[in-house]
């Protein structure tokens, strides 16, 4: 199972929350509820039903799903650790700003997965360690 770069060190990336992810998802959702309520004053009555499951989504999506995992590259594998339970993973695609990185992957039984990644949502170690090696492997 040799793989490019295999060698280089292990990469151990604990997901922590992150405040900047509830930021961004309280701004879409505030973002969301000024547009439904422009539309339904404009003349679009439906909206105004919309209007009051606007927080309920908020509440049910202020969960990251993530937190708590642990992302590992050790020799040439992939790794997602959730619940103590070890899933190998392929990596399809990153993306990385110094205050953003996306990853998706493929886990080995066709079913597809995302890792939304803020400054906060890490150490700055190990988030510099994913970027190296994405840029490595995907030339990000």
């Amino acid at each position: 199972m040799s793989a490019k770069y295999s060698t280089s060190p292990t990469l151990h990336l604990a997901i922590a929350d992150s405040p900047s992810y509830r930021r961004g998802q309280w701004l879409f959702h505030l973002l969301l509820g000024l547009a439904a309520f422009d539309l339904a004053t404009g003349g679009y009555p439906l909206f105004w039903v919309l209007l009051p499951l606007l927080p309920i989504s908020c509440y049910l999506c202020r969960r990251q799903p993530q937190v708590g995992s642990l992302l590992v590259w050790n020799r040439g594998r992939w790794l997602l650790r959730c619940a103590g339970v070890e899933y190998p993973i392929e990596l399809r695609r990153g993306h990385s700003l110094p205050w953003f990185t996306f990853v998706g992957w493929r886990y080995l039984d066709g079913r597809h997965g995302v890792l939304l990644l803020f400054s906060d949502s890490a150490s700055g170690r190990e988030l510099r360690r994913l970027r190296v090696r994405l840029r490595l492997q995907h030339g990000v």
